[in-house]
């Protein structure tokens, strides 16, 4: 304290025994400081393990700094209990400061740490009359001004007082020691359990089919607790998922619905029986809905078709998937929007097709039975984009032999996730990019976000092996 009466800080240079002001010096940290920042859970709070870290110990070293705490001017009998505190106040620099002492055990004891905000906690207390040694550490070279004030209670009064701010420069010399790699995060995903809708038998299924890109989930939950796997009085129930918590968006009639696919709204489409005597793995089964914070509604069937169900939705609500007749022989993809309900998309010449994932521009990808007009062949995908009267019928889209189109990749833009149906390399889900036209197994289709000349009606062969190279 001065002679006001005010507390203030001072730099005192004992082997001088010369007093500074704070402003007025600058405390050079040694190259000796650098030490790796060690890779134990006590020393977290310092960084990353392995990355230098500068530290002033509270051990004397010949060759640091050695930076201690005192209050040895403050009279006894001043200040309540004898207790005073420094108080973190701000820091500018590179990187972040840490002030912490250790016990008997080594274990530390941080008082102030600036990388996870600055707060009350951030104190160090001072007995009157008495110095502390302390840790002084940085996690960055550069230069620091770290603010400090003095704190306490007047035995006189029980009075309140505080210091001013007082800055204290460091400089941190550069790094000499190896770094750490740095990590790439890019691909870092944190894995979270969605929940279950009520089913907890070890014997219960529970599915995720798809991801917005706000966050949304769905798929199929069993309810029922399970004594048989895959049996339908498992009760499978689409969910959505969002914030934390999981809505079962119920079942229409009969044992069982799921979640096919969500948008960036939280608009889930997927399919439900709709009888009572309906069960998910026979059927019938029809398209179905659900809005933003509803459950599951219909979405009907066209005249003539007995089964049905939505595999895909873009972010403006236009809904894809496939219908099958009444006769459970002849099905057919569709695209259904509440302004025009639904439209058929005709087949590739055979019985059967489904229309598998929309993007925001309106191309549909899916899969369909060329019949006659590609003998020998059990299977094309295809891909087609919206005309300026609608969608035509998918003789008009591209088509490719021997493939499946699975997916759309993001759906903002025309990449394409196919599967492969070639006996050397069954179910096998590649992500290539792939330039102009020509088309080779198990590869990713893509296309320009404007329709290029050569998008016309045509059948392109495969015409290597799926581990063959492209360019």
């Amino acid at each position: 304290m001065n002679e006001a009466g005010d507390l203030e800080f001072h730099l005192h240079d004992e082997i001088n025994d010369v007093e500074h002001a704070p402003e007025r010096a600058v405390l050079t940290v040694e190259t000796a400081a650098e030490q790796p920042t060690p890779d134990t859970v006590n020393f977290s709070f310092l960084g990353e393990p392995g990355r230098s870290v500068w530290i002033l110990p509270a051990v004397k070293d010949e060759n640091l700094l050695f930076l201690g705490l005192a209050a040895e001017e403050i009279a006894a009998g001043v200040f309540l209990n004898e207790a005073l505190r420094v108080e973190l106040v701000s820091i500018e620099g590179e990187g972040d400061f840490f002030l912490y002492t250790a016990d008997a055990f080594g274990t530390p004891q941080v008082r102030m740490n600036s990388a996870d905000g600055i707060g009350a906690a951030d104190t160090f207390p001072l007995n009157a009359g008495s110095p502390h040694h302390v840790n002084w550490a940085f996690n960055a070279p550069g230069s620091y001004r770290i603010g400090l004030r003095a704190a306490g209670t007047l035995l006189e009064g029980n009075q309140a007082i505080a210091s001013d701010v007082f800055y204290f420069h460091f400089l941190i010399p550069e790094a000499k020691l190896v770094q750490p790699t740095e990590q790439d995060n890019s691909l870092a995903y944190l894995v979270q359990d969605l929940g279950i809708l009520g089913g907890n038998s070890p014997l219960n299924r529970h599915y995720a089919q798809a991801l917005s890109d706000t966050g949304y989930v769905t798929g199929n939950s069993e309810t029922a607790s399970a004594t048989e796997e895959f049996v339908p009085s498992n009760l499978p129930t689409g969910f959505r998922f969002s914030d934390g918590m999981i809505q079962n968006l119920g079942i229409l009639a009969g044992q069982g619905s799921s979640g096919r696919d969500v948008n960036e709204s939280g608009l889930v489409v997927g399919t439900s029986t709709y009888t009572n005597e309906g069960d998910f793995d026979n059927g019938p089964l029809v398209p179905v809905r659900a809005l933003p914070g509803q459950p599951f509604v219909s979405l009907g069937l066209p005249n003539g078709f007995a089964i049905g169900e939505a595999f895909g939705v873009n972010d403006n609500g236009v809904i894809v998937g496939r219908v099958e007749d009444q006769n459970f022989d002849n099905s057919r993809p569709f695209v259904f929007t509440d302004q025009g309900g639904y439209q058929l998309l005709g087949t590739l010449g055979g019985a059967f097709g489904t229309a598998n994932a929309i993007n925001n521009d309106g191309l549909i990808v899916g899969y369909a039975d060329p019949g006659a007009n590609n003998p020998g062949v059990s299977i094309e995908a295809f891909v087609l984009p919206k005309g300026p009267g609608g969608y035509p019928s998918l003789n008009h889209g591209l088509h490719v032999s021997g493939r499946w189109a699975e997916a759309l990749v993001t759906p903002s833009t025309s990449t394409i996730m196919e599967r492969c149906l070639d006996t050397r390399a069954p179910q096998v889900v590649s992500v290539m990019p792939l330039s102009g036209p020509r088309l080779t197994a198990c590869r990713i289709l893509a296309l320009l976000p404007t329709v290029p000349s050569w998008f016309r009606k045509e059948s392109v062969t495969p015409t290597s092996r799926p581990d063959s190279q492209t360019s």
